[in-house]
């Protein structure tokens, strides 16, 4: 059971995508944080959906989730770490 619908368990954390609201996943670009590059492949297969191809990579968690906030694509994230981006509308979690 995981705390938030759309979150994925990956190893001892759950990361749902998040982006504005109205942004389509399947249209990309995805926003990947070098210090955990792994985090979209595994939701990707956990939820047997293809990943748009256009990446672009962020030194960061944080900073993939201010492109994010900016319109930018989609981070992947703890939705602990975006609580207030989404209970503002701020941010979006994507299914």
């Amino acid at each position: 059971v995981h705390p938030v619908p759309g979150a994925t368990r990956l190893g001892r954390h759950a990361v749902a995508p998040v982006a504005r609201p109205g942004f389509v996943l399947a249209e990309g670009p995805i926003l990947v944080s070098l210090a955990r590059p792994q985090d979209w492949d595994g939701w990707a297969q956990a939820r047997g959906v293809a990943l748009p191809a256009r990446r672009v990579a962020f030194e960061s968690t944080s900073l993939a989730i201010q492109a994010a906030l900016q319109g930018m694509g989609a981070a992947i994230t703890a939705p602990a770490f975006v609580a207030e981006e989404l209970r503002t509308g701020a941010l979006a979690l994507l299914d």
